[in-house]
């Protein structure tokens, strides 16, 4: 149950290598689903079983999870740069949108200390 408050919450920070390893995996958790997804369509379909509804809702519904569990991420991660987790939004505008991912979530470095979101995800601040 940990686990999952940790993958969900939007409370607290993220390190950057933490946000990083955590797009990775985002990206090869929903490569994994959509290639096993396909693989049973594939099999119920020489089956004569008719899966389209059924792969397209599973496939909608691991997109959402991976999708609030990044989002989450992203949060967590503006907050360690001592940012507002309401500028995510800035992600989902076409121009900028990959820019400030790879610049402002994975380049910048968090700030060191508390911030107003607590404390660092690991204890090598600086007091």
């Amino acid at each position: 149950m940990a686990q999952l408050k940790y993958l969900f919450s939007f409370k607290g920070r993220v390190r950057r290598r933490t946000w990083w390893i955590s797009s990775a995996l985002t990206i090869v958790f929903m490569l994994i689903c959509k290639t096993v997804l396909d693989v049973a369509s594939a099999l119920l379909r020489l089956a004569s079983v008719d899966f389209s509804t059924g792969h397209t809702a599973a496939l909608a519904f691991i997109i959402l999870v991976a999708f609030i569990s990044k989002l989450a991420f992203d949060v967590r991660r503006l907050h360690d740069i001592n940012g507002p987790g309401w500028l995510v939004a800035l992600v989902f505008v076409p121009p900028i949108g990959p820019l400030f991912n790879l610049v402002v979530m994975g380049a910048v470095e968090g700030t060191n200390g508390p911030t107003s979101t607590g404390r660092p995800s690991n204890r090598s601040y600086r007091r």
